[in-house]
């Protein structure tokens, strides 16, 4: 069996420390995520596993929710 691992991935994360580049590592989260799947795709894994933090914080925007958006 092939199994992916990722963990801590912090979406929606907002970067307030890193006001020039705040905007472009929110969306790199994402990006990570995505091209983390299409590995585990490519590589036919049969269990995608998140250990740790999938969202920053418990209450999250829902634009941060729609994580299948970013997965198509």
């Amino acid at each position: 069996m092939k199994i992916f691992l990722i963990s801590d991935v912090h979406l929606g994360m907002k970067f307030a420390g890193y006001p020039g580049v705040q905007e472009r590592l929110v969306k790199a989260r994402f990006e990570a995520l995505k091209r983390c799947v299409d590995i585990a795709k490519e590589e036919a894994c049969e269990l995608f596993v998140v250990g740790g933090d999938l969202f920053d914080r418990v209450f999250i925007r829902r634009r941060d929710a729609s994580v299948k958006a970013w997965l198509n």
